[in-house]
């Protein structure tokens, strides 16, 4: 948990500096929120299916971008139902819903994508 922990704040940081820095270009939300799901998904394949789960495997890839596919819908779903609560502010509603969808991106990663036994 603690090397998901670590891997989570870089990854997030990444994720959520892209989304803001795509909102302050003028992107809608869920634009900006799949551009940054794009680098995320790419640092967080190497540092989680490597560094956290010790399964860094190409055929696990498939899986890993799928479940960032859904995750972004969900995300994107997430800030749309958060944004009158929040004001309408785009970055405090991603923010939110980030935090979320990391703990939700955690149990898939260990139950399903990096789940059973490494071909190594």
């Amino acid at each position: 948990m603690r090397r998901f922990l670590i891997a989570g704040l870089v990854n997030t940081a990444l994720s959520y500096g892209i989304y803001a820095a795509c909102l302050s270009l003028g992107m809608a939300y869920p634009v900006a929120n799949f551009m940054a799901m794009i680098g995320g998904v790419l640092v967080s394949f190497l540092t989680q299916g490597g560094f956290v789960f010790r399964r860094l495997e190409a055929r696990r890839f498939p899986a890993f971008v799928m479940m960032w596919l859904l995750l972004w819908l969900l995300n994107v779903a997430l800030i749309t139902l958060i944004l009158p609560v929040a004001g309408g502010n785009a970055y405090l509603a991603g923010g939110v819903a980030l935090v979320i969808v990391v703990v939700i991106s955690f149990v898939v990663q260990k139950y399903f994508v990096f789940a059973g036994r490494s071909v190594r």
